[in-house]
């Protein structure tokens, strides 16, 4: 879908301020801790996208690995959809990890700090819907089994922005 143009003198409706202004935004409001290594839905980090649209992703996940049980994740997308993202991890104790481009719906292995300092993982994207509607839903868990859980921690968040 390309981006909407306004002539002067077109009113703007509610669909189109929604569509174009208004982001989509999911907001954990509690923890969500997970004690095993078998990849489970986020009880809130999830976004109903519209078919044939470009969408800006962005995500802000803060969680805590102790113990060993580190975090691995990926993204359920409707049905054709494609697009990629990067990510940045902000370990314990400084400095950055980092990876290139990965599919939304590969498997990326994360950090644990195996201390209760929490980790930051940053996720910019772009998604293609192509012609199927559905939801962008961030799945996740242990990338270890640890009886200590993970828990990905209340005001994580995912944000998209219609842009074509």
């Amino acid at each position: 879908m390309p981006v909407k143009q306004w002539n002067v003198g077109d009113v703007l409706n509610a669909a189109d301020m929604d569509t174009w202004t208004v982001p989509l935004a999911a907001i954990k409001p509690s923890g969500q801790p997970v004690s095993n290594n078998t990849l489970v839905n986020d009880s809130a980090l999830v976004l109903p996208v519209a078919a044939n649209a470009f969408y800006a992703i962005e995500a802000l996940i803060q969680y805590n690995a102790l113990a060993g049980g580190d975090i691995k994740w990926t993204f359920t997308i409707p049905a054709s959809a494609s697009g990629f993202y990067g990510v940045t991890v902000s370990p314990a104790g400084g400095g950055f990890a980092g990876g290139a481009a990965f599919a939304w719906t590969d498997t990326y292995n994360g950090i644990g700090s195996g201390v209760s300092t929490p980790m930051n993982v940053r996720i910019h994207g772009i998604l293609n819907t192509a012609g199927t509607a559905g939801n962008l839903q961030f799945r996740w868990a242990q990338n270890t089994t640890n009886a200590t859980p993970t828990t990905v921690m209340a005001n994580s968040a995912l944000i998209g922005q219609q842009i074509g």
